[in-house]
């Protein structure tokens, strides 16, 4: 299982990009988008609604691949879903992105391809508990009758990916962070740290 940690400057925008791509690249994907407050987690599906509908002036372009690809209907012109619940969309490789806040106790039981934590130093042990598990099981897993896995293609890992501000060493996030700088640093393959600055 892949972890990346990016650290918060722009990266709500920088995670809008990434999910655009992922769920447009990888047919079927399963996307979350979480935070300790349901504002935060909308604020970050905002972000990528706002960049699929060319809302953001300083982000120039023409036609939005991703806008062709959501899915829409008469009930909903525009394809984003802005329910009290959760802010959602679907595209028509079977895609989804979805946003999740709730208590850690009604969060059981998903399943992610990518589970992205939007400040995720102010996210409780117990959240995470739960819903970090939504990646457990292998991207790769299939069964069937006379299913031969070397045929098919690696998929892309299950990711969990974790933005945030600086946050306290007594929180989870930094428990991850140290875990993923040390395995860095030994050269795994499986996590990917970055800190960035306003410089950057």
């Amino acid at each position: 299982k892949a972890v990346i940690s990016i650290f918060r400057l722009l990266a709500s925008f920088i995670a809008s990009l990434y999910i655009m791509a992922r769920a447009i690249l990888f047919p079927g994907s399963k996307i979350w988008i979480m935070s300790g407050t349901a504002q935060q987690a909308q604020d970050t599906f905002t972000k990528l609604e706002d960049l699929a509908k060319h809302n953001i002036t300083s982000v120039k372009g023409g036609q939005s691949i991703f806008m062709n690809e959501v899915v829409k209907n008469n009930a909903n012109t525009d394809g984003f879903l802005h329910d009290k619940s959760s802010y959602s969309t679907e595209l028509y490789n079977m895609s989804t992105i979805i946003t999740l806040v709730g208590k850690a106790e009604s969060v059981i039981g998903k399943r992610s391809n990518l589970s992205v934590y939007d400040e995720a130093a102010i996210i409780s042990r117990e959240f995470f508990a739960r819903t970090e598990p939504f990646t457990t099981q292998s991207a790769d897993f299939a069964t069937g009758d006379g299913i031969d896995l070397e045929i098919y293609p690696k998929n892309l890992p299950n990711q969990n990916l974790y933005l945030s501000s600086a946050g306290s060493t007594s929180d989870h996030l930094y428990e991850v962070y140290k875990l993923c700088a040390r395995r860095m640093a030994m050269g795994f393959d499986d996590c990917f740290v970055a800190d960035t600055s306003c410089e950057i």
